[in-house]
C-alpha cells in the first residue's frame, strides 16, 4: 500500500511531527551507537557507507535477493564509496573521516580495496546484533507510521498496490 501525507493535517500538526521524528531519530541512532560505539561520527560514517554502497543495488534488485540481510553481497554489487564521499555525506572534515574510517577498518567493520573503495567486511550484516538492531529499528518505523496514521497525517494513497511512495510524492 502506498501512503501520502495529508498536507492540511500535517500543517496543523508539524510540532507533533517534529517531536515524533526526533524521538524516532534518537532511538535509531541509539541502536547504532549500541552496536558500533558511542562516537556519533562513527555512526554517521556507518550510515553513509550503508547509504552509499547499497542504495543502487537495492533499487535495482528485481528478485529481492539483495534485500535479504542473511545473504552476503559480492563487492561488485556495491556502489563505490570513499573517504571523500563520506566526508561530504556526513559533513565531517576529510581528515576526521579518514582517521575514523581507518579505525573502523582496523576493527574489522570496514574494508578498503586496492582502489580505495570502502565496503563492509563480508559477514558483518549477518551478525545477530546487526539483525536485532535492524529489526528493532523497523519496529520504530512501524510505531512512527502508526502515530502518523492515527493522527490522520499519513493516509493511504487511492487504494494503490503494495509499494513505496515515489520520491516526488514523499513528504515530512
Amino acid at each position: 500500500m502506498k501512503f501520502q501525507i495529508d498536507d492540511a493535517r500535517a500543517d496543523m500538526q508539524l510540532r507533533k511531527i517534529g517531536l515524533q521524528l526526533a524521538i524516532s531519530g534518537l532511538r535509531i541512532v541509539e541502536e547504532y551507537r549500541r552496536v558500533y560505539g558511542e562516537d556519533n561520527d562513527r555512526v554517521m560514517i556507518i550510515l553513509a557507507v550503508v547509504a552509499s554502497t547499497l542504495e543502487r543495488a537495492i533499487r535495482n534488485d528485481e528478485t529481492g535477493e539483495i534485500a535479504d540481510l542473511r545473504q552476503t553481497l559480492p563487492d561488485e554489487l556495491m556502489s563505490p564509496c570513499n573517504v571523500a564521499s563520506i566526508s561530504i555525506a556526513t559533513g565531517l572534515p576529510r581528515e576526521t573521516a579518514r582517521r575514523k574510517v581507518n579505525a573502523l577498518i582496523g576493527e574489522g567493520i570496514l574494508k578498503r580495496d586496492r582502489r580505495g573503495v570502502l565496503t563492509f567486511v563480508n559477514g558483518i550484516g549477518q551478525k545477530p546484533i546487526v539483525y536485532q538492531m535492524l529489526r528493532k529499528q523497523a519496529g520504530e518505523i512501524a510505531r512512527l507510521a502508526t502515530v502518523f496514521s492515527e493522527a490522520g497525517i499519513m493516509v493511504p494513497m487511492n487504494g494503490a498496490p503494495l509499494a513505496l511512495v515515489e520520491d516526488d510524492k514523499r513528504a515530512a
